[in-house]
């Protein structure tokens, strides 16, 4: 099948969203990505430097950045092929000290940018008869943990998007999938590495933390025609951490 062999990442610029990329370089697409820090993403395309990689600058909790850097990938590239949702925070809070500026802050960026992404490339997608759209969730979508109310309401939020938005995608050729990580060794882990490692290694069956690399390598085949028949699912990706 023909189709234009460009990938769009959001928070590409760092942790899993950049091992991502790198991985689709690698794999031979054009890759864009939204980033949000103009520091790092310029430093990652000096790192790749001559390579088809292509920085827009977007705070995706703002549904105006959002629509006018997706116009801009769309003026100068035509579409895309594959979408990936990576963008995400995740912040520490006790539910009764949560203000609703720290509830909307979550939202708007775990989830809410998913909607505002998701619809300004679906419709150059079905016009081209073929993508794929994957969206990162997490293992907190399924099991709470503590200070995270939030956190946990959003990445359950993406899969229910990501189900959804798959039963009206796939007769147009896109299919739509979730990866959850597990624990997974990025800068957002790193207050707590030193003491909660050997806790979270306890809970695993393979007894390492997660690389970003092992996420990207799901990502690919999520973005591949291989997986052409699946979608509306949710890879897991955590060492066995959720086996019983």
């Amino acid at each position: 099948m023909e189709f234009n062999k460009l990938a769009l990442v959001t928070g590409g610029s760092r942790g899993i969203g950049r091992a991502i990329c790198q991985r689709f370089l690698d794999d031979g697409y054009q890759v864009a990505f939204f980033a949000k820090d103009e520091g790092r993403a310029r430093a990652f395309m000096k790192e790749r430097e001559g390579e088809a990689l292509f920085f827009y600058r977007c705070d995706v909790s703002s549904p105006r950045e959002i629509e006018d850097a997706a116009k801009a990938v769309l003026t100068d590239h035509g579409t895309v092929s594959v979408l990936v949702n990576n963008a995400g925070i995740q912040t520490h809070c006790s539910f009764l000290d949560m203000t609703p500026e720290i509830w909307n802050q979550t939202m708007n960026i775990d989830l809410n940018s998913l909607f505002y992404v998701s619809r300004a490339f679906l419709p150059a997608m079905i016009e081209q008869g073929y993508g794929r759209i994957i969206n990162m969730s997490s293992m907190s979508a399924l099991r709470g943990s503590n200070r995270h109310v939030h956190y946990n309401t959003a990445k359950a939020g993406v899969l229910g998007f990501t189900r959804g938005l798959s039963y009206e995608a796939a007769q147009f050729g896109v299919t739509v999938n979730a990866i959850c990580p597990g624990t997974v060794d990025t800068e957002i882990i790193h207050e707590y590495i030193e003491e909660k490692r050997e806790q979270w290694l306890s809970q695993m069956h393979v007894k390492r933390l997660g690389l970003p690399e092992d996420i990207a390598n799901a990502a690919a085949f999520l973005a591949s025609e291989d997986s052409g028949w699946i979608t509306g699912q949710a890879i897991h990706v955590n060492g066995g951490i959720l086996t019983p």
